[in-house]
């Protein structure tokens, strides 16, 4: 069960945990800080698992892939793979 973690808004993108790491349901993986208001949007995961890809750049966009979590159970159903 992969969960994509996905940009709910657009700014600088910093990690809170490195790939690789064991997270939490709930846990902040990262903060998407407005370079214009310093105001930050914490991201989190929805599942337990290993924290297994992060995106190289640093800018986010909504909508945009931030990494990814490896989980023990399925949260979604359906066409998986992306275009």
């Amino acid at each position: 069960a992969s969960e994509p973690i996905v940009a709910p808004t657009s700014g600088i993108l910093v990690y809170r945990r490195e790939a690789g790491e064991s997270v939490s349901a709930g846990e902040v993986i990262a903060e998407i800080i407005d370079p214009l208001t310093g105001e930050a949007t914490e991201v989190a995961t929805q599942s337990d698992g290993v924290f297994y890809a992060r995106s190289s750049l640093r800018f986010a966009t909504p909508g945009k892939r931030l990494g990814k979590v490896a989980g023990t159970s399925a949260k979604r159903s359906g066409k998986l793979l992306s275009p």
